[in-house]
């Protein structure tokens, strides 16, 4: 098992990842760091996983609406596998668009 932590813009450790691989699948797992910054009952606690087989990722706790934490948890763990997983295609780059048609 591999462990790597998060540190926010004010140099804490927010929450910490596991990896491991399972059955030829890579699972990463995203835990609330021991820091303070987190309530007692909510140190070191599960927060979510991704597991990647080379087809899909799967995560363990989905929803169909999520909150702006449970957002910024996800992007941990996708951008996180990005990073892991040399295979992957370069990230892509969004520009806004500032073309104007006009229509009569």
């Amino acid at each position: 098992m591999e462990k790597y932590l998060v540190i926010n813009s004010d140099e804490e450790i927010e929450y910490v990842l596991t990896v491991d691989t399972v059955q030829n699948n890579m699972v990463i797992s995203l835990y609330a760091s021991n820091s303070i910054i987190w309530t007692e009952s909510t140190r070191g606690e599960f927060r979510n996983s991704l597991t990647d087989d080379g087809n899909q990722v799967i995560f363990k706790e989905m929803k169909r609406k999520l909150d702006y934490s449970a957002l910024v948890e996800l992007r941990i763990l996708v951008n996180f596998n990005t990073y892991m997983d040399k295979h992957l295609h370069d990230p892509y780059r969004i520009v806004e668009d500032k073309t104007l048609i006009k229509i009569k």
